[in-house]
């Protein structure tokens, strides 16, 4: 057998696996709805108040909390069982994400019995 007779190993094609698919489907997504509302709440905010100040801070105030949990969350990914830290950040997404739904019914709540009253 010569240089010229070796196999090469197959590697998988990542694109063909239905589970990797979803997953880069979920996060394109995930991405994609996140840049949607970050324009949906500067427009909202430019158009409430027409001052480009106040849509600069609308910025900062998304940014800066990735700042401060960046360092920490580099140190738990390093030092904790990444299946158990990714099981609690879902936790905690879905946890925001229901404590926002309560909120809106409430407001949505409210606002029938300020219409009944009139």
């Amino acid at each position: 057998m010569n240089a010229n007779d070796r196999v090469e190993p197959q590697t998988p094609a990542p694109l063909r696996n239905p589970a990797f698919l979803g997953l880069m489907g979920y996060r394109l997504f995930t991405i994609l709805s996140y840049q949607i509302v970050a324009v949906a709440v500067g427009w909202h905010v430019y158009e409430l108040t027409n001052d480009p100040w106040k849509l600069g801070l609308i910025g900062l105030a998304e940014v800066i909390p990735f700042f401060c949990v960046a360092p920490f969350a580099g140190y738990l990914v390093d030092h904790l069982p990444k299946r158990r830290l990714g099981i609690i950040a879902e936790d905690l997404d879905d946890d925001r994400h229901m404590g926002r739904q309560v909120e809106q019914s409430g407001k949505r709540r409210v606002g029938r019995l300020e219409n009944q009253r009139r």
